[in-house]
């Protein structure tokens, strides 16, 4: 009885065990894409949407590192929340990247931050920029006053 226990209990542990290192390298792997968007890049990370603030905020859980971090879209603003499109925009961000999605987050290295503080990023929801489709939906404005500083200054999205 005792050699079946043993047996059992090393059964159930290799499979936790298995079962763990499947799940760090799915967490952890870059796919084909977000290594071509996030080549030459300093900081450019998966991460996992956790929340949806509007249209051009979201706040993300970094798969690496764990950490939380309040992501501003770069170049974009949408409405905020006492102005008429401020629902629709938050919504489109909700629905290509919803709650729980697996994004790719590039940072701005020509503005890294807000001045609240926010990641200033270009986002990446299912391979489609959402700074770019934003702009194409009407749900959003470039704000031409960081165009000078931003790198995507001269990405045909951004009308800078």
């Amino acid at each position: 009885m005792n050699n079946a226990r043993i047996i059992l209990l090393i059964g159930f542990s290799m499979i936790v065990i298995i079962s763990t290192l499947v799940f760090w390298i799915l967490e952890n792997e870059k796919s084909s894409f977000e290594l071509e968007v996030c080549k030459d890049e300093p900081y450019c990370f998966s991460a996992k949407v956790t929340d949806v603030i509007d249209g051009d905020t979201i706040y993300v859980k970094h798969l690496t590192t764990g950490d939380p971090i309040r992501i501003r879209l770069s170049l974009v603003d949408t409405d905020e929340i006492d102005e008429p499109r401020y629902l629709e925009g938050k919504e489109f961000t909700e629905k290509l990247c919803p709650v729980g999605s697996i994004i790719i987050v590039d940072q701005d290295d020509g503005q890294l931050t807000d001045s609240g503080g926010r990641m200033l990023a270009v986002v990446y929801c299912d391979g489609i920029s959402l700074n770019k489709k934003l702009l194409e939906e009407g749900l959003a404005e470039i704000n031409y006053e960081f165009c000078e500083e931003s790198e995507y200054q001269n990405e045909d999205w951004s009308g800078c």
